[in-house]
């Protein structure tokens, strides 16, 4: 399942200005065409500012000391979830797919 040739990861942080959808996601893995991916390779992105505000009110069923340590970490975890996401997640495999012809590509096969 592993890419014929070793692409390098990249992870960049941006802050977005708009996201044209209803809800934006934390993390992004573009472009999303297979193609592009495998040959030119691709960017795990973490939108940095589109993490939703927590505030001492929001946190529940939890001590005033255990709210702050939460508050204090919040950010980096999620910075480092987002990344293990995307670069883990979407980084490291191979779509698996057919050639035009029906035949199964070099690798092999986890369905047959």
């Amino acid at each position: 399942m592993e890419k014929d040739t070793f692409l390098a990861p990249d992870f960049t942080t941006l802050d977005v200005i708009c996201f044209a959808t209803n809800t934006c996601p934390l993390g992004i893995n573009i472009p999303n065409y297979d193609d592009i991916r495998e040959n030119e390779g691709f960017k795990n992105v973490y939108l940095s500012n589109a993490m939703p505000q927590q505030t001492l009110s929001s946190i529940q069923f939890a001590t005033p000391e255990q709210t702050t340590m939460m508050l204090e970490n919040l950010t980096n975890s999620y910075e480092v979830h987002v990344a293990c996401h995307e670069l883990l997640g979407h980084g490291v495999g191979k779509s698996i797919y057919r050639n035009a012809d029906g035949s199964a590509p070099t690798f092999t096969d986890p369905v047959t």
